[in-house]
C-alpha cells in the first residue's frame, strides 16, 4: 500500500445533531449560523442541514435524541413496581 501524496488535512463530511427539540433546532441553527435545513419527505424526525460549505461540505442532519438506557431501566422498573401494586 502506498501512502498518500495528498498533504491535505481532512475536512469534516457530515455530522449529525441529536436533539429533544427538532423544531428549535430547525428555527434557531439556520438564524445563527445561516444554515438551511430541509425535512426528509416521510419522516417528520430527521432534517437536512445545509451548511454552506463548498462542494456542499459538510452536510448534516438532526435528529431525535434517543433515551438513555437508564432512564429507560428506571421507568420499566416503575411500571413493574405500579403493576405489582395495582394486583396487590
Amino acid at each position: 500500500m502506498s501512502a498518500s501524496s495528498n498533504k491535505s488535512p481532512a475536512g469534516i463530511v457530515w455530522f449529525e445533531i441529536a436533539t429533544d427539540d427538532a423544531e428549535r433546532v430547525e428555527t434557531s441553527y439556520p438564524r445563527l449560523f445561516g444554515w438551511k435545513m430541509k425535512r426528509f419527505r416521510g419522516n417528520s424526525e430527521y432534517r437536512h442541514l445545509d451548511t454552506g460549505g463548498l462542494d456542499a461540505l459538510p452536510g448534516a442532519g438532526t435528529m431525535k435524541k434517543a433515551p438513555r438506557p437508564l432512564e429507560e431501566e428506571r421507568k420499566c422498573k416503575i411500571n413493574v413496581l405500579n403493576n405489582s401494586l395495582a394486583s396487590s
